[in-house]
């Protein structure tokens, strides 16, 4: 499953928890535990998104729905991004598979 969310990740775009945990078969529960795992690990690195006047700036704010700014009373949004280490495993991991 680690594999399949870098490898997710890599790919880009936006994705919402639901979305992708439904993607990978599991909970978004255990979807959050697995990505607070990879970012542990130094593959992922979570940058969380808060209301308030962040959207201009923001860099995923043209594929964003802005839930942190529609619910600010909510916890913050986080969009998680792959890692310079975290491109390096999906490679290798990718190669080892080839070969």
């Amino acid at each position: 499953m680690l594999e399949s969310i870098l490898s997710r990740l890599a790919r880009g775009g936006m994705i919402e928890y639901q979305t992708l945990a439904g993607e990978l078969g599991v909970s978004q529960g255990l979807l959050e535990v697995a990505l607070r795992e990879l970012e542990k690990l130094g593959y992922v690195a979570g940058l969380p998104m808060m209301a308030g006047g962040f959207c201009q700036s923001c860099p995923a704010a043209r594929g964003c729905r802005q839930a942190c700014r529609l619910e600010p009373a909510a916890k913050p949004v986080t969009m998680w991004v792959l890692t310079e280490k975290g491109r390096r495993h999906l490679s290798q991991a990718r190669s080892s598979s080839q070969a």
